[in-house]
């Protein structure tokens, strides 16, 4: 780090001194009383030769500002300028070697140097405005690494170790602006896996379905009522599924031969679990299964934060593919934790508006993982991908 551009008081010394004449020249003017120079202009000459005089010395002083200020910001960038390679170059080995490597300290240990001189010596507003451009600039910089890196076909582990490092940086600088939170929301999806943003998709979907309102065009697939409680002590989930409503029709006779299918999501925590399907209701928008199942899990899938239950509704064909109707989505912690003594038939009724999947458009996640399929070439992204778009219709 001794090759390294660095911090210097006398940097320091040249700000102060440059902002102390920045804020000298107005008192300056005052002490030479340019003022009562002009008002006796006026006196002699003409209020005309007075008012041309006046704004000549103004446009001496405001230039004199400006000259000085720019001045200042010189010497700022000049100096962030040298700082940025080896902040830029100490980010990249602290990303490639992980968080724990000698590089990240090297890096907030350089930082922090910096920082503890220039708060030694600059005055506070010198070193608030040298702060802020620090923090921009590395900001940028990170930003610039997370585009070039997308572009690079970098994996999500690069991206997760490019997110603890913002974190760092974040708390570093005390920073937790709209802006800044919203990057990290972006890198944050970047560094997940394909299964972990699948889900997050699928938990955006659960969401907006509870909000949904009987006006949204994507809600009017129908709606499907059921019944569920939780016997923990058994390890048991058991789903009534009672019936569904106003279902679209799909055959061409303007009905449906309709069946739900029973996941659970993620499905990666759920690879053990049975997954039901009722029998097919023939010829109907109105079908009636009136079917109850009985799913053993374990307390750690009960218990797993933002599980969902997905009600996917198919129409049968016996001779092609199987047409998707519509789906819904329920969270495991919204079913009823029951006593051993309760009955299935005693809990709540539990109405779900039936949607095809969200177009994607407004959803940063589903461009995340479009983008994975096509420049990862990732299977399963590929796979989900194509499969929501076939369901979108």
């Amino acid at each position: 780090m001794s090759n390294v551009f660095q911090v210097t008081p006398e940097w320091c010394y040249a700000m102060n001194n440059i902002d102390y004449v920045r804020h000298s020249i107005e008192p300056l003017v005052q002490e030479l009383g340019v003022a009562k120079i002009v008002q006796k202009l006026a006196e002699f000459r003409s209020d005309t030769a007075s008012q041309h005089c006046e704004q000549t010395l103004k446009g001496v002083v405001a230039n004199a500002n400006d000259t000085v200020s720019n001045k200042l910001i010189d010497l700022i960038l000049n100096a962030i300028n040298k700082m940025l390679p080896v902040i830029e170059k100490l980010l990249l080995e602290g990303i490639e070697f992980e968080i724990d490597s000698k590089s990240l300290d090297k890096l907030m240990t350089y930082l922090d140097n910096s920082l503890v001189t220039m708060r030694n010596q600059l005055n506070p507003d010198n070193f608030q405005r040298v702060l802020g451009i620090i923090w921009n600039s590395v900001s940028f910089k990170v930003e610039n690494i997370t585009l070039s890196s997308l572009n690079q076909k970098k994996p999500p582990q690069f991206f997760k170790h490019l997110l603890k490092i913002f974190d760092v940086l974040i708390e570093f600088f005390n920073e937790s602006n709209d802006e800044a939170q919203e990057f990290r929301k972006s890198l944050e999806l970047y560094s997940l896996s394909t299964d972990e943003l699948i889900h997050r998709y699928h938990v955006q979907q659960c969401r907006r379905g509870q909000g949904q309102s009987n006006e949204d065009s994507n809600g009017d697939c129908g709606q499907l009522t059921i019944r569920a409680m939780i016997l923990k002590n058994q390890g048991l989930l058991k789903i009534e599924i009672m019936n569904c409503r106003s279902l679209k029709p799909v055959d061409s006779d303007g009905n449906c031969d309709p069946y739900v299918k029973i996941n659970f999501l993620p499905e990666d925590k759920f690879l053990n679990a049975t997954k039901p399907r009722t029998k097919v209701q023939k010829k109907t928008l109105y079908p009636l299964f009136d079917e109850t199942f009985q799913i053993v899990l374990t307390n750690d899938q009960m218990d797993l934060k933002d599980a969902l239950i997905q009600f996917v509704i198919k129409d049968q064909d016996f001779l092609g593919k199987n047409a998707f109707i519509g789906e819904s989505f329920l969270f495991m912690n919204r079913i009823k934790i029951a006593k051993d003594s309760e009955k299935l038939m005693d809990m709540e009724q539990i109405h779900m508006k039936l949607a095809k999947p969200g177009s994607g458009n407004d959803s940063k996640i589903w461009d995340v993982i479009e983008q994975r399929s096509l420049s990862l070439n990732d299977k399963k992204a590929k796979e989900f991908i194509k499969r929501q778009k076939t369901r979108m219709g």
